[in-house]
């Protein structure tokens, strides 16, 4: 890989775009006019970005394009915290293969299912806190931060007296601000310690949680070692705990913004499934998916990438990508094709955690519209403010109305 760091005329990425905007026009342009480009990051390396629908999801899925040699010293990254090597994200096959079929044995659609009452419950806690404040409430504070905390703690069966032990860590994942290093250490080895302590205990008085599943999960001798599991863990609470957040924040700004979907959908609650897709097609989330370095000369989109130099995924600019998308920049919480979307990823890493996140989502902003139909921005939009120089879109506070 190389470790050439240039100064140039190149557009630094992620690009200026308003962190008030779902859209992009950088992208939109380059997705007509330059759909593989090379941009510089904030480190100084250079990168390729690809914009359009079927080249994202060829990179994805093309096992020459490396997130283990990401995860290397030195690599270029938009995202310093999923540089661990042994974390899932970080790693190729075939250890990823060998990890992800033990996850998976853990992380079922059933196991999933079970934990809906309780989240159902988790939502109805939060909503009848923000009803005892009264209008205005902050949905950020009241509901879309809390929620995923609480939430995956459950999944992970962290009995409710010994969250606290995890809320240094939580606190961290969800700040979205700069941490000192050695401070980031000593709240990542707390959680370490904790989630050691448990795995321990799961292993003599297991439960019907996430964590249990994990620590039983086998494929002949084979199992996940406990430094797997409890990587695994820190990735499913730090993913979970800021996409959720933010997907659900940035979605009820998207409905305010949206007046007209936002009525159809109290109207009729059954499009809450393919309105929570077409939600996480349209919501601009994130700037990037994860960097990959090419281990080999490879063709993508008429543009020749020579092994050694970093790819950027752009997710996002692939969902709207009219040559897969009808109306790609309207939102449309009927739109017969919101399953096409790649917000969750593609591929060997496509988001383990995706059935969960869904379900949060949908059981969230159906309650939220139940409960309180006539839900309005208790400010005018153009007042929210998003925390500056993030990689996922923060809305600091979101104050409602009913």
């Amino acid at each position: 890989m190389s470790e050439q760091r240039l100064t140039s005329s190149l557009p630094l990425f992620p690009f200026p775009t308003p962190l008030s905007s779902d859209e992009e026009p950088d992208l939109a342009r380059l997705r007509a006019e330059e759909p593989v480009a090379r941009v510089r990051l904030a480190s100084g390396h250079e990168a390729w970005v690809i914009t359009r629908y079927e080249d994202v999801k060829t990179m994805m899925a093309d096992p020459r394009f490396s997130r283990q040699r990401a995860a290397e010293p030195g690599a270029p990254t938009l995202v310093a915290s999923v540089q661990t090597p042994d974390m899932l994200v970080s790693m190729d096959p075939p250890g990823h293969t060998r990890v992800r079929r033990l996850v998976n044995k853990a992380f079922t659609y059933r196991a999933v299912g079970r934990m809906r009452p309780r989240v159902t419950q988790i939502v109805v806690e939060l909503l009848d806190g923000m009803a005892e404040q009264g209008p205005p409430a902050d949905l950020v504070a009241g509901l879309a931060k809390p929620l995923p905390s609480r939430v995956i703690c459950h999944a992970l069966g962290v009995p409710h007296e010994e969250q606290s032990r995890l809320d240094g860590f939580l606190e961290y994942i969800a700040s979205d601000t700069a941490v000192p290093p050695d401070e980031a250490g000593v709240v990542g080895q707390e959680a370490v310690g904790y989630l050691t302590e448990l795995i321990g205990r799961k292993r003599q008085q297991p439960g019907e949680d996430l964590l249990t599943g994990m620590v039983e999960a086998h494929d002949g001798a084979d199992r996940l070692t406990e430094s797997e599991i409890v990587m695994t863990t820190l990735l499913l609470i730090g993913a979970g705990q800021d996409t959720t957040r933010n997907q659900l924040a940035n979605s009820v700004v998207t409905l305010f913004r949206h007046p007209d979907q936002l009525a159809m959908l109290v109207r009729q609650p059954d499009l809450l499934p393919q309105a929570v897709e077409e939600l996480l097609r349209f919501s601009r989330i994130t700037a990037a998916g994860l960097v990959r370095i090419a281990t080999a000369d490879v063709e993508l989109g008429g543009v020749r990438i020579h092994a050694g130099e970093a790819v950027l995924p752009l997710p996002h600019s692939a969902n709207r990508d009219a040559a897969v998308f009808d109306r790609p920049d309207e939102l449309d919480v009927t739109r017969p094709d919101y399953g096409a979307h790649i917000a969750f990823g593609h591929g060997i890493h496509f988001c383990v955690g995706s059935a969960l996140a869904r379900m949060e989502l949908q059981e969230s902003l159906g309650a939220l519209l139940r409960r309180f139909p006539t839900l309005a921005p208790a400010v005018p939009l153009a007042e929210l403010t998003w925390q500056p120089a993030t990689i996922i879109r923060t809305l600091t506070a979101l104050p409602v109305t009913w």
